[in-house]
């Protein structure tokens, strides 16, 4: 059993730097769900060449604006506890502070405790940042440019990522707490941990169907090739 206890009002002090991050945040969010919605919506009138990069491609944008908005989250809020402690700046300590205050999810109180006992969780976010980090870099690069050489890496990083939030959802999901958790804490957790299941999950099943045809393109090719040199 967790022992989580909420905090006494006033315990967090929020800094200057706090809050304008929380508004540079609120900003490129805000930008990327405009740019969204005027990359799926291209202009009917515009001749096709004028179209935009990601017409014809609206899975490709989505798993772009996925992998382009976690790289800052993994660099700076979840692969804090894996860092010295002296090199995080307590701004984005903050930030971590008040969500762990707000949720209660003993996975995060847990991690960031530095525990041993949370060594498990630790390896997690190890491979975030070893494995699913250069994926997000590498695999936004390449749906950036529509190669399709990174579809096995998109594939890796779907299949990592779903295989590692199901043991955390049932912990999350199953542990209890003093004082006992709520129905909104219980909602707070699916909200948290169900998108990083659902959406890799997803990218696994794209990037499946994706190469399966690419191979059957490929072994077409091929026996047409052996075709034409038997006749040669």
């Amino acid at each position: 059993m967790a022992k989580v206890v909420n905090p006494p009002p006033g315990s967090f002090s929020f800094s200057t730097e706090f809050v304008v991050g929380s508004l540079v945040a609120s900003a490129v969010i805000s930008y990327g769900m405009a740019y969204t919605i005027l990359a799926l919506v291209p202009d009917p009138k515009a001749p096709p060449h004028a179209r935009g990069r990601w017409t014809g491609r609206k899975l490709d944008l989505a798993w772009f604006i996925w992998f382009v908005l976690h790289i800052p989250i993994t660099l700076f809020i979840d692969c804090q506890s894996i860092y010295p402690a002296s090199i995080v700046p307590k701004s984005l300590s903050d930030v971590t502070d008040w969500y762990n205050a707000f949720s209660r999810d003993p996975v995060l109180v847990g991690v960031a405790s530095r525990s041993r006992e949370w060594a498990w969780m630790n390896i997690f976010l190890h491979m975030e940042f070893i494995i699913q980090l250069p994926c997000f870099i590498l695999g936004a690069w390449g749906l950036w440019r529509n190669d399709k050489r990174v579809y096995p890496l998109l594939l890796l990083y779907g299949t990592t990522t779903a295989t590692t939030v199901v043991p955390t959802l049932y912990y999350v999901m199953t542990e209890t707490a003093i004082p006992a958790y709520t129905s909104i804490n219980r909602y707070t957790f699916l909200g948290t941990y169900v998108p990083f299941l659902l959406i890799p999950a997803a990218i696994v099943l794209d990037m499946m169907v994706r190469i399966v045809r690419l191979i059957g393109i490929a072994e077409g090719r091929g026996v047409v090739v052996t075709e034409i040199k038997k006749r040669s």
